[in-house]
């Protein structure tokens, strides 16, 4: 469904929702992600630390949780976008989630910004929230609902289903908007109010979960 022109759908806050939050300061909001220090590195399963330009690349520290990412460093971008595919995979406990995104980053250590956007299953520091928890993410489309259930969804040897997300800055105001299908403009984070670091470009583009 869809809502009329100049409105936007605003998912439900539920009960449930609230309990599986750790607190009420901390619903809806990213956990905060921890970074290396600066001279330590990740070794990768074939005993290889990940290189840039003959550097040592430092990947954020994962704390009880597995991740498996795509990372392209190095160079100054303006956008990106993925195929994503759409799974329900089981989750054991209320406090454990399973996604898969897109994320585009800029900033020094622990103190970067990021721009992500993707799915979760079952659900930063000061600002980091999913859908629109806190302020910040300007929505214009009266035809998506962030948190809203994503359907159908792929299954093993059978069908399989993709969201195509987009992330692209806008050279004029430096805003960054977000959009899905190809051509569907969900809204956008605005530069002069929420960034610093993400003003010009972003210097690291991730793809996993």
């Amino acid at each position: 469904g869809s809502c009329p022109e100049g409105t936007v759908s605003i998912r439900r806050i539920r009960r449930e929702d609230l309990l599986r939050a750790n607190s009420v300061q901390q619903f809806g909001r990213k956990p905060q992600e921890v970074a290396l220090k600066s001279n330590t590195t990740i070794e990768h399963k074939d005993g290889q630390s990940p290189f840039f330009n003959n550097t040592k690349f430092t990947m954020p520290t994962i704390v009880n949780r597995s991740a498996a990412t795509l990372v392209t460093v190095g160079y100054n971008y303006i956008g990106a976008k993925a195929d994503i595919n759409v799974w329900t995979p089981n989750v054991e406990s209320e406090d454990e989630f399973t996604t898969a995104q897109i994320w585009l980053k800029a900033g020094p250590g622990d103190n970067f910004e990021s721009l992500e956007s993707g799915w979760m299953k079952d659900s930063y520091k000061t600002t980091g929230c999913f859908d629109l928890h806190c302020s910040g993410f300007v929505q214009t489309s009266s035809k998506v609902a962030f948190g809203g259930a994503l359907e159908p969804v792929s299954t093993e040897f059978g069908q399989q289903y993709y969201i195509n997300v987009g992330i692209f800055m806008d050279p004029n105001t430096n805003n960054w908007w977000l959009k899905i299908k190809e051509d569907l403009i969900i809204g956008y984070w605005p530069a002069s109010t929420l960034l610093f670091y993400l003003n010009h470009s972003s210097t690291l583009v991730e793809w996993g979960g």
